[in-house]
């Protein structure tokens, strides 16, 4: 895996809300699974690792790899 995905990787962890992911792709994401607390809709938690990815990676994050 990428160096870019392994810090993405470490920087999703740090959500509010989210205890556990991974990110599956080469040199960039072809699916990421999150494991958070009901404490936040999904939806948002989506928005978060969408807004995270393109905001410190520059990385496009389409909604449907994330689960």
């Amino acid at each position: 895996m990428d160096e870019s995905l392994v810090r993405l990787e470490a920087d999703l962890r740090r959500i509010q809300g989210v205890s556990s992911v991974r990110v599956v792709g080469q040199n960039e994401p072809s699916e990421i699974h999150v494991v958070s607390s009901t404490a936040r809709p999904p939806k948002q938690v989506v928005r978060d690792v969408q807004s995270l990815a393109a905001a410190r990676f520059g990385i496009a994050i389409d909604h449907r790899i994330v689960s």
